[in-house]
């Protein structure tokens, strides 16, 4: 009771005081403010003198060891397969309109196997390169990766090492973090680098991230759980993803929750069709005999009849190349296979019998570099070395075979690389 009659005192005691600390609130918040400006200035301090003490090689030793793989040989050869005046519709689209002018986190490109995604991303790249070098846009930066399916393997680690080295080369710095596990050793966890990529954002306004080929990774479900994180975590709002893959239900369930979905099922993918054949048809002197209503009815017929498949195009255009004549071509023109399988079985069966040899022996050697090697890019062979090995294990060291009739023997079933032609393949 005494103290509930002592009350009254306190209470005017109590008020007396909060009113002293009101007088003294600005005080107190500058003294508060300067103390976090001071240890904020001193970091920032820092930090230009731990960067300041890497030397460029301890910095490209360091992003050597964090890249698993080097997406860049797939880039460069897809860069070489687009035609010109081709994969232009995409840009052209309201969906590319809202990604690229930041209104939307992710894109996502879906189509079906043979259907060009590949290429297509490699030009969107350079695009996007183009966007980065507009005025008063100099810390936008645009980097990319590439899954192939002969990894077979889960890449989440893979494509974030490398989207981290790239930031890090282009900035010229190293994040402190990465520096700190680059020192303890051992292989890094994601969520590692996952800050190392937060602390890299820092350096730059925004950074186009572009994924080729969701579904080449093995599982996908850990690929699709950094994706959500990326588009999702405010710690990577200046993160724009745009990915490409086959419409598959786990991808379809993931992307359609955060990215904007575009079709590549789209009507000017008949047209880039169209373009495609016609270049290949002028640029092989095999089609020259060809009348030119033949031609066109070529081109119309594979650029309608392909599902909008470019693969499928240009395998029907190598079944098309062994017609004796026009009056044979244009018999196998509306007798062609209907499926991809279809059309390399009849590729494979076209194949004069005393070149399955050669063929067996190219196809064994390429395998053999794709496993012996576990990276896509490292199997490009010199064609010199097939010739001389298959010479050797033949025993007919007078081979006449060349670059040249390697290419008209295998046809489509052998990749002939733009960038490395009358090289390697």
């Amino acid at each position: 009771m005494l103290k509930l009659l002592a009350w009254p005192l306190k209470q005017s005691r109590a008020r007396e005081l909060l009113a002293r600390i009101v007088q003294h609130k600005t005080t107190i918040n500058t003294t508060f403010s300067a103390e976090i400006w001071q240890d904020l200035q001193g970091i920032k301090q820092d930090v230009p003198h731990v960067q300041e003490a890497l030397t460029d090689s301890q910095r490209h030793a360091m992003l050597e060891w964090l890249q698993h793989d080097d997406p860049s040989p797939i880039h460069n050869m897809s860069i070489g397969l687009v035609e010109e005046g081709t994969c232009d519709w995409v840009t052209e689209t309201p969906e590319w309109s809202e990604w690229v002018n930041l209104d939307s986190q992710c894109l996502w490109i879906h189509g079906i196997p043979g259907s060009g995604k590949t290429v297509l991303a490699a030009h969107l790249i350079e695009e996007l390169r183009q966007v980065c070098d507009q005025p008063r846009k100099d810390h936008w930066v645009s980097v990319y990766y590439y899954y192939h399916h002969l990894r077979n393997k889960d890449e989440s680690l893979s494509f974030l090492s490398w989207i981290v080295s790239q930031l890090c080369r282009t900035a010229g710095k190293v994040p402190n973090h990465l520096r700190r596990i680059y020192q303890r050793g051992g292989q890094p966890k994601q969520v590692e680098i996952l800050s190392c990529l937060e602390q890299s954002l820092v350096w730059f306004d925004q950074v186009f991230v572009t994924i080729d080929a969701l579904d080449e990774s093995r599982p996908t479900t850990p690929l699709l759980a950094l994706l959500r994180t990326l588009a999702t975590d405010i710690r990577f709002r200046k993160v724009r993803l745009l990915a490409t893959s086959r419409k598959y239900a786990d991808i379809q369930q993931t992307m359609v929750g955060i990215a904007l979905p575009l079709s590549m099922a789209h009507p000017s993918v008949e047209r880039d069709l169209a373009v495609s054949v016609r270049r290949m048809i002028e640029s092989a002197p095999r089609f020259g005999g060809w009348p030119l209503n033949f031609r066109e009815e070529v081109i119309s017929k594979l650029s309608k009849e392909s599902e909008g498949m470019f693969r499928l195009a240009i395998c029907r255009l190598d079944v098309l190349k062994h017609a004796a004549s026009v009056e044979e071509a244009v018999n196998v023109l509306y007798h062609l296979p209907h499926s991809l399988e279809d059309t390399y079985n009849r590729i494979l069966t076209s194949i004069a019998k005393e070149d399955w040899p050669l063929v067996r022996h190219v196809l064994q050697m390429l395998c053999f570099h794709y496993w012996l090697y576990d990276h896509w890019h490292q199997a490009r062979l010199p064609h010199t070395l097939i010739l001389d090995t298959y010479a050797a294990r033949s025993g007919r060291s007078n081979c006449f075979y060349t670059l040249e009739t390697l290419q008209d023997i295998c046809g489509c079933l052998v990749a002939f690389p733009t960038p490395w032609k009358g090289k390697a393949f």
